[in-house]
């Protein structure tokens, strides 16, 4: 923020946030007032219409901005005061370290209000989101690389199983089927392997379909070519964050 900042815009096109320096319509614009302290930047929201603030909260889709505090030091943090509705209203304060994604000026921040309604709009809920040094955040607005969903289907482990039934009266039945292993963690990733398999049950640690050892190779490559299409990146992302809060939690 340059110095001598004295509002800041919030500008919402096309479900996408944008914060400006200045006012950007001295008819009506939806902005942050800012007051420096000693030790922080206080940003206050509100309405400018007309030469004059009007302090209110401004609505982002499911959030209501109340009030931001901004540590002067690169080194220190973010303190948000939010309202954030999924299927009921949560009064929250986030603290976030500069250091985790955002940069160390408030213009960052919009991705952060992004990325909330898209997690809440996907299906998530918020009591399952503590933004402490959430560094995937930024991988949430990648484009897709096919990439992942071959080394994805890689990692798992294709391997023939035989087998025989006993049959009373007749001679005995030998089968053979394809064994999966080694699912995924991502418990989004493992539910898609599990539906396009046809299983219901996600407790399931293997795999073992109808066919022959050559089909190997098939099962894989229909793998790929269903997750490529049913893929849904951004899931993908939010499990990998799940997954990476259970570890530091071990």
């Amino acid at each position: 923020m340059t110095k001598g900042t004295k509002f800041v815009t919030i500008k919402i096109e096309a479900n996408k946030t944008q914060f400006i320096e200045g006012i950007e319509n001295e008819i009506h614009s939806l902005c942050l007032k800012v007051v420096e302290l000693e030790e922080n930047y206080e940003y206050n929201s509100g309405i400018f219409s007309f030469n004059k603030f009007y302090k209110a909260p401004i609505r982002i889709e499911n959030i209501i901005i109340d009030k931001i505090t901004v540590s002067k030091s690169s080194y220190g943090k973010y303190y948000l005061d939010l309202i954030i509705y999924d299927d009921k209203i949560n009064k929250l304060t986030f603290s976030i370290d500069k250091d985790s994604c955002f940069g160390i000026n408030i213009f960052q921040l919009p991705k952060l209000f992004d990325f909330i309604n898209e997690y809440i709009t996907i299906g998530y809920k918020i009591n399952k989101l503590n933004l402490d040094n959430f560094s995937l955040i930024n991988r949430f607005f990648w484009k897709m690389d096919d990439n992942i969903i071959y080394k994805l289907v890689d990692k798992l482990k294709f391997s023939a199983e035989f087998g025989e039934t006993k049959i009373p009266g007749k001679d005995r039945r030998h089968w053979t089927n394809v064994l999966i292993t080694n699912l995924p963690t991502n418990l989004y990733v493992k539910k898609k392997i599990l539906d396009f398999f046809n299983i219901k049950n996600t407790d399931v640690e293997k795999i073992s379909v109808r066919g022959s050892e050559n089909q190997k190779d098939y099962f894989e490559d229909k793998l790929k070519h269903y997750l490529l299409k049913e893929f849904d990146y951004k899931k993908y992302i939010i499990n990998e964050w799940f997954l990476l809060k259970e570890a530091e939690k071990k």
